[in-house]
């Protein structure tokens, strides 16, 4: 039987790692930015929730793209 390369084995846990950094990072930062701007320009919550909704919209594609780009190996 042939043995696994360790680095081949470990591929899984670094896509899946990947896609959940991806789903809580670009959120987080978003409603960061939304936050700062909300500050500045005094528009109460508003552009917290919609960088906040981009920020999860932009972490599905990321995911979607990430699993694309897996499947096509």
């Amino acid at each position: 039987m042939k043995k696994k390369n360790s680095v081949e084995s470990l591929k899984p846990l670094a896509i899946l790692t990947t896609v959940g950094m991806n789903m809580v990072i670009y959120p987080f930062v978003m409603l960061f930015i939304g936050t700062k701007l909300n500050e500045y320009f005094g528009t109460g919550d508003l552009l917290s929730i919609v960088l906040m909704l981009l920020g999860f919209i932009a972490g599905f594609r990321m995911m979607f793209r990430t699993i694309k780009g897996v499947t096509n190996e």
